[in-house]
């Protein structure tokens, strides 16, 4: 029975490590102590798209506003205003393309990108315009650090270009971008916390006890 328990809790504890779980080809994972959403904030050399971690168990104030939730390729031309309903407890991902002079991912075998998440994906976030009134920059209060965002225009996505929700747990994407750089955000299920999990976790401890002495 200890060992139930300690399974349990241990699943719990894992479970709990919300956020970007891998990437593979042109890519990173920054910490967040490195992320920047500034003009020309890293001006690459080379071709590599950042990712990081924003809000983790972030419960939604208001109605969240996305370009798309279900699996396909998605781009300017076929955006469509859905909501995530206020409420919704969310982990959210920041990605960043800032090549210092114009260069392109994804447009052929040897330029591909690919990023997975431990968590289930519930929407992406790629349009802006210099208005401030559109999804990337109404989502920015998604930001971990709470600093005053760093706006510029066209640093959502350009006609062309393009996210793909492979499955449920993964992205691609389709870019081509110099200066200032091209942004998205994707939205996935949140995890519990870890005292949610432990108390999960001692809840399934009982019934195996109440199912042991029935």
């Amino acid at each position: 029975m200890k060992l139930s328990l300690a399974l349990l809790v241990g699943l719990g504890a894992t479970s709990a490590q919300a956020g970007l779980s891998g990437v593979t080809g042109l890519g990173d994972i920054l910490p967040d102590a490195a992320a920047d959403y500034s003009a020309n904030a890293f001006d690459d050399s080379t071709i590599v798209v950042h990712g990081w971690n924003e809000r983790q168990n972030h419960t939604l104030s208001a109605d969240l506003r996305i370009d798309a939730n279900s699996a396909g390729t998605w781009s300017l031309a076929n955006d469509s205003e859905l909501l995530i309903a206020a409420g919704t407890v969310i982990d959210s991902h920041a990605f960043y393309f800032d090549p210092l002079q114009a260069k392109t991912v994804g447009d052929s075998p040897t330029k591909q990108v690919k990023f997975t998440f431990d968590q289930r994906i519930i929407g992406i976030i790629y349009t802006s315009t210099n208005s401030g009134n559109t999804k990337l920059f109404q989502s920015d209060h998604l930001r971990s650090n709470g600093a005053a965002p760093g706006f510029f225009g066209s640093r959502g996505f350009e006609t062309g270009e393009s996210m793909t929700v492979v499955d449920p747990f993964s992205v691609t994407f389709n870019l081509t971008a110099s200066d200032p750089g091209d942004q998205a955000r994707v939205i996935t299920e949140a995890v519990p916390e870890p005292g949610t999990m432990t108390a999960l976790a001692l809840g399934g401890l009982g019934l195996l006890r109440r199912r042991k002495k029935a």
